[in-house]
C-alpha cells in the first residue's frame, strides 16, 4: 500500500482593518466626550473604508458623524449662550448706570452741603443757594431735583425721587450724611501689658 501524503490545511490568516478599529474607537470616545474627538474618528474611519473588512470603519463613520454634529451643535449653542450672557450683563450694567450716576451726584452734593454747615450746626436745604453746584449737579439722572432733608444734629439726607419723580415711593434713593466728628469711626489702640 502506498501512503498518501496528508494534505495540510492552512487557514487563511484573518484579515483585520486596524485603521477601521482605531477610527471606531476614537469615534466612540469622541461621542462620549461631547464630540471632542469625533471629527478625528470620522476621518480615520473614512480612510479605513477603502480597506477590507469595512465593518468597524462603517460604524466609525456613523458614530463619528453623529458625534461631530453633536459637538458642532454644542459649540454653536455655547457661543450663543456666551453672547446672550454678555448682552444680559451689558443690559444689567446699562440698567444700573442711571442709579450709579445719581449716587455719584448725591455724594458730591453731600460733600458740598457738609462744607456749608452753619455755626448752629444746621445745613442748607435749598441747593440753589450753593453756587459750587451746577444746575445739572442739583438734579438726579432723570432730571428731578435732589432734596436735602435735615436728620438731626449734625446729620442730613440727600434724597432723589427716583425714576418716577414721586417722593415717598419705593424707587427713591437716599443717602445719610454726617459731618460730626463724634459720629466718625475711631480706631482704638490696644494696650499691651508687659508682665515679667
Amino acid at each position: 500500500m502506498s501512503q498518501q501524503p496528508y494534505a495540510t490545511y492552512m487557514p487563511e490568516p484573518s484579515r483585520s482593518n486596524g485603521l477601521g478599529v482605531a477610527g471606531f474607537v476614537v469615534s466612540l470616545v469622541g461621542l462620549l466626550s461631547c464630540g471632542l474627538l469625533s471629527p478625528v474618528g470620522l476621518v480615520l474611519s473614512f480612510v479605513a473604508l477603502f480597506r477590507r473588512p469595512r465593518g468597524f470603519a462603517v460604524a466609525g463613520v456613523i458614530i463619528g458623524a453623529i458625534g461631530s454634529i453633536c459637538g458642532l451643535l454644542s459649540l454653536i449653542l455655547g457661543f450663543f449662550s456666551l453672547l446672550l450672557g454678555a448682552l444680559g450683563i451689558g443690559a444689567g450694567v446699562a440698567a444700573g448706570a442711571p442709579y450709579i450716576d445719581t449716587g455719584m451726584r448725591m455724594a458730591h452734593v453731600a460733600e458740598v452741603v457738609a462744607a456749608h454747615r452753619g455755626a448752629d450746626g444746621t445745613f442748607p436745604t435749598d441747593l440753589s443757594t450753593l453756587t459750587e453746584l451746577s444746575a445739572e449737579e442739583r438734579e438726579d439722572h432723570w432730571g428731578h431735583p435732589l432734596r436735602v432733608v435735615p436728620g438731626g444734629p449734625g446729620k442730613f439726607e440727600i434724597i432723589s425721587n427716583g425714576p418716577d419723580g414721586i417722593a415717598g415711593t419705593r424707587d427713591d434713593i437716599t443717602t445719610n450724611s454726617s459731618s460730626d466728628d463724634e459720629d466718625r469711626p475711631r480706631h482704638k489702640r490696644k494696650r499691651r501689658l508687659n508682665v515679667d
